[in-house]
Parts: C-alpha cells; structure tokens; sequence
C-alpha cells in the first residue's frame, strides 16, 4: 500500500510545473513590528512594490523523486520565480519522506537573485501530507520570521496545484499547472515511464559524484539527466508510432555513456579523446556540453540505433519515430540552457540575454544533422563487411570534431575574477541569514570555543550538547563556527607588531583537519600562497625549514608590495593522547626585507566522538614595506579576517585534497571594513 507522502510526490507531483506566483502585505503595521533582518524585510517590501507593476511574478519548477533514497523514498525540488524576465527567487530543496507514511522532512538551499548571486541562505522545514495524498501542509520560515503555515492542495483533475502561505502580516500565494500529460499509473505506458526514469535517476547519481569533485562532464551529464526526464514526461505525447521502440533506444544510448563513465580507461577510443580534451582546462562548461554532445552523437548514437533495431517486425523504418525526438530536443534547449548556466556559469545566461543565443550555438554544433548522419551511419554499420571500415571513419569524425573545437580563453578576466570572488561573497550571507531562533545557542557555544582555549577536556561535555542542538537548528553538521569574541587582533604602537588568534572548532573528523596544517600543503590549499616547499624537511624531533611565498592579489598580479617571500624555520609537535598536533614557525630570512617577525602557530586538538578545536596564531613586525603597515594600521583587525578567510578556505580545499567531508567554518563576521588575504 503507498503511503501519503509516496502517493503525492511520487505519483502525483513528480514532473514540471507552472503557474504564477503572489506576495501581499496586508497589514502593514504588523509588518513594521514583526521582527526579522533589514534584509528579509527589504525583500518583502520589494515582492509587495512589484505586485502594482503590471503583469504578475511567473513560477516554475520540477519535481523529481529518488524511490530508493532513504526508508521511504526522497524527492528534490527545483522552483525558481521570475519577473520581467529575470530570475528573483531559486529553491532547491531535499524532501525526505519519514517512515510514518505522512511526514516530510525538509533542506532547502535557497536563492535570492539570479544566478551567482551570493544572497543564499540554507534552512530547514517539515511538511504533512494528507487527503490520500492530495493536500500537504509545510511549516515553512518565510522572510526570516517565524515558519509559515502554507498548505497545498491538489486539483480533482491531479493537474492543478494552489497554495497559500500566511502569516499575521503577510500572505504569499502559488497557483500551478502541470506542464505535460497526467503520470501513468499502470500499463505499458507506466513501465516505459519507469524505465525512462531509472536511466534519468542514473544519470543525476553520476552528476551528483562530478559536481562533487568538479568534473568537467558535469555540464552535459547535467543535460543529458534533463533531457531523458523531458522525453519521460513527452513521451505519452508525441504520436509515435512505437512509443517501446523509443524508450529502448533511449536506454540503449544512455547506457553507452554510463558505461565509458564506469571505466574511462577501458572506454572506446572516441570517448577517452573527448575525456582527454574536457580535462585540458582551456575550456568552459559551455564548451564541456558541445564536445561531449558531438560524440555522443557521433559515436554512441549509430551503435544504439544498430541494438535497438531500426525496422519493425513488418520490415518497416522507425525514422519516422528517430525524427519524432527532435521535438523533445527542440523543447528542451531553453530549460538546459538555465539549467546548466545557474550551476555551472551563471554568465552563460547573461549573454544569451546580449544577443549571443545558446539556441544558435547548439543549433550551430549541427545537432540535428548529426542525428540525421547517425541514422546513415547506423546503416553502414549494419552492412555486411563495412563495420570494421564504419568504425574508423566515427572515430575519425569524433577525433576531427575535437581537434577543430576552439581553445580559448572561455570567459573575460573581470569574470574570472567574479568566479573567485563570488564563493566567499555567497559564504558569508549564508553565515549572516542564519535562523534568528539559533542566537542563543551560537552564544553559548562561542563562550566555550573561548573557555575551550584554555583546556579543551574542561568544557568536553557541554560542548557535546550544544553542538547536537546546533544540529537541531538546522546548522549543517559538516560546518563550523568561530565567533567574533574569540577571535583578537590588535597592533602594539611600541613594539609596531601585528597580532593575531582565531579559534575554531570543526565537527569533522580529526585526521583530514590535522593534514590542512602541514606546513608543506599551505599552497594547496590557500590560493594567496603561491609556494610552499620544504628546504629541509622535518627532522626527527620535526625542526625543519620552508620556503613560502604569499600573492596578496593571486592571480591578478605578480609584483606588487604585498607580494612576500620569507624562509621560516618549522617545528611539528604530536601528542597521541588526547590526539594534538602544533605546527609553530618563525622567521629565518626575509626574502624581500619585508618583515622583521613573521612567527606564530597552528594547533589542532581532537574531542572524540564530536570533533577538534584548531587555533591559529600569527604575529608580525613589518621591515620595510610602507603599503603593508599602513593597511594594518588602518584596521588591525583586518589580519584576524586574513586568518579567518585562510582556515576558510583550506577547509573547503580539504574536501577535495584529503577525500574527506567538507569542513567549513560558519564566521560571523564583524561588520568593520577589512583587507582580504
């Protein structure tokens, strides 16, 4: 028997959606006096300034369920909200589905803006779905405040959906229609639906794994996910003659792909080309997505029409049905043009708005005459003795196909730029859109980040229990927090030295955070140090000596007075129990005259069972270098936001440099200006 919760999501709502979307303000005064952030509020006083402009806020979104994620299945949902044509509003969020047959647990990333922009933030709601599964009630925090109470009720005809959100001051309402025929419930067609399915969800699997080490195939088996949904929920729709014949096809193609991606090395010449060329770096995502598309078509789509069978039964051609899928391509280039600009190069977007259309571009790549040529080639294949001759000439073709694709530059600088500047931008509205209801217990668990410094087996036990609640609050296990109270920095006019501590504690593994310190790893995992590189590794009492070279303004310019060389002497200090690790240093020689002291240390100490506490300490006293004391002076604090951006970034580096989960820290930041590192 289906539960609710499976009977809504997963055969009801699953697919695309469209419709129109509303906010009002309908007592102001109550609006005035609700708490909430000046920036949630700003956004709500922004929705109710559009709602008297003409015309209304457009929403669309997709559905897409995992049967086999979690005890009862999970569902993801991609919303997005647009008005005059740009995107104001993006929800992705992960729709848990519980045991009891009704609740939902909810994540949701969302946001504010178009694409790349760094207004984001991530929460946590619950739904309940009842009704047999046509009505779903969310607890939902909307504008900073409160959760919303918002229920969703399903339309007799199961393709309408209409929605209400309200609060004591507000109300924002959805109404939505399905965008393609009803779901099958049963039948051939419900199989051929399922089938679709599974290679789609095969797919997102693999994307998932890319997106999570950066693979550059990320873009196109982004698409390729997207377009198999589009021909699942077309398929009932597009009139062919032998709609089992499509689905085989379409499995038959998709499994080539899936197969070179399960063993790269072992895939067919055509593909390990293709691999060879998205792993050069002289490309973009844009140009990631054509490369990989040409040979799919070139090389896969010949042999999956010579498996899948290209006459019936009667000896007739299925042509008429391999044409039949240029409808679904056709409609599916704008939303794979969304799709892969918002998570791979939210500019790609712009410049089809300034007249550089991605319509064009593929339509260019010679898609649909390639497909035409695969029909030819399938038949080539297929004639006896020309198979052998037939493969060389794909191969060649493929080959051809990547050697003229252009290398290039693949975005302006000012947008390299962006790229580098915009993660640290989204990070740190993420940190300050964080739930008001969280305030107290970041307090208390900055005071025993602060008291932990000075004993960390003191203060073990609350520490325990304020991290669970952090969990509770929706704070994502993997992060960190490191409050602005522990965090000193200050400049001794006497002694003219710059002093700096950051405490923060990881609830991550020991091991991976207590590799993020080795000295000889620092230009791994921090971009503004351009080299690191022992001169005489550690010794057996861990004295050794490096070499570090630090770019302030890495990668933009090379000579500049906060460009820095120094040799520093090393010291390793290990403890096996409880396990610590202290990396100190000091200055041996300053390369350039820049610094007079350049010391400090990292420390790393573990709390078993809920994770480690790592200090870093730094104090300098500038030579000659007047650019340098001048910032400082001007805002000591800014080597505490120096220190803070490094630990930042080497625990997100750490995610892909160790294998490990990402440890990254949650920072409130203080709010007076300060010079990056």
């Amino acid at each position: 028997m289906r539960h609710d919760h499976q009977v809504y999501y997963q055969e009801i709502a699953e697919g695309l959606w469209r419709g129109r979307f509303d906010f009002e303000i309908f007592d102001l005064l109550a609006f005035l006096r609700a708490d909430g952030r000046a920036f949630d509020k700003g956004l709500a006083l922004l929705l109710e300034g559009l709602r008297h402009l003409p015309g209304h806020a457009e929403m669309s979104g997709e559905i897409r369920c995992a049967p086999e994620e979690g005890t009862d299945g999970v569902a993801y949902v991609d919303v997005g909200v647009r008005r005059f044509g740009w995107e104001l509003f993006h929800l992705e969020g992960r729709y848990a589905l519980q045991p009891d047959g009704r609740s939902v647990a909810i994540e949701i990333d969302e946001r504010f803006g178009p694409p790349g922009s760094p207004l984001r933030r991530n929460k946590r709601a619950r739904a309940v779905i009842d009704q047999e599964g046509r009505r779903a009630t969310y607890e939902m925090p909307l504008f900073g405040a409160l959760p919303w109470t918002g229920v969703y009720q399903i339309g007799a005809d199961r393709r309408q959906l209409s929605a209400a959100y309200r609060s004591a001051w507000g109300e924002a309402r959805e109404l939505m229609e399905r965008c393609h025929s009803d779901l099958p419930q049963g039948g051939p067609a419900r199989s051929r639906w399922e089938q679709l399915l599974a290679l789609a969800r095969a797919l997102e699997v693999q994307q998932a794994r890319q997106e999570h080490t950066q693979d550059p195939k990320a873009p196109f088996t982004c698409a390729y996910a997207l377009v198999t949904r589009r021909l699942a929920y077309r398929l009932e729709e597009l009139g062919a003659d032998d709609p089992d014949w499509i689905v085989r096809l379409g499995t038959h193609f998709g499994q080539r792909y899936l197969d070179a991606l399960a063993d790269p090395h072992q895939a067919s010449r055509a593909w390990r080309r293709v691999f060879s060329a998205l792993e050069e770096g002289q490309r973009g995502p844009l140009d990631h997505l054509l490369l990989a598309i040409g040979a799919h078509v070139i090389w896969d789509l010949p042999h999956a029409l010579l498996s899948a069978g290209r006459v019936d039964d009667q000896g007739r051609s299925r042509i008429g049905d391999f044409h039949r899928l240029n409808q679904v391509l056709a409609e599916a280039i704008d939303p794979l043009q969304d799709r892969v600009a918002a998570r791979y190069g939210p500019w790609l977007g712009y410049w089809d708005r300034l007249g550089r259309n991605w319509d064009e571009r593929l339509s260019r790549s010679g898609l649909i005459t390639a497909r035409a040529l695969a029909w030819y080639n399938a038949e080539r294949l297929a004639e006896v003795g020309q198979e052998a001759q037939t493969q060389r000439v794909l191969e060649r073709a493929v080959e051809d196909w990547v050697n003229n694709f252009p290398r290039r530059p693949w975005r302006p600088r000012s947008l390299q730029r962006w790229a580098q500047v915009r993660p640290p931008l989204a990070r740190w509205w993420e940190r300050r859109l964080l739930a008001p209801e969280g305030q107290a217990t970041i307090s208390r668990f900055q005071k025993l980040v602060r008291d932990a410094r000075r004993g960390l087996n003191s203060v073990a036990e609350p520490l325990r229990q304020v991290v669970a609640e952090l969990s509770e609050l929706g704070v994502p296990w993997e992060n960190a927090l490191i409050g602005p109270e522990q965090r000193e920095s200050d400049w001794d006019p006497k002694t003219q030295t710059f002093h700096a501590v950051v405490p923060a504690f990881y609830r991550a593994p020991y091991e991976p955070l207590a590799a993020l310190i080795e000295p000889d790893r620092w230009d791994e995992l921090i971009d503004n140090v351009v080299e690191a590189r022992y001169l005489e590794p550690p010794d057996a009492t861990g004295r050794g000596r490096l070499r570090e070279v630090v770019n302030i303004l890495a990668p933009f310019l090379d000579h500049h007075p906060l460009h820095f060389s120094n040799e520093l002497f090393i010291e390793i200090e290990r403890h096996e129990s409880p396990r610590r690790k202290v990396v100190r240093y000091r200055l041996a020689k300053s390369l350039d005259g820049s610094f007079e002291v350049d010391e400090g240390q990292l420390s790393i100490e573990e709390l078993p069972g809920v994770g480690a506490l790592v200090i870093v300490e730094k104090r300098i006293k500038i030579a000659h270098n007047p650019v340098l004391s001048v910032l400082l002076r001007l805002n000591p604090k800014a080597l505490t936001w120096l220190l803070t951006a490094w630990m930042d970034e080497a625990a997100r580096k750490g995610q892909r440099v160790t294998g490990e989960p990402r440890s990254e820290p949650v920072v409130f930041q203080s709010r007076s200006p300060a010079m990056g590192k």
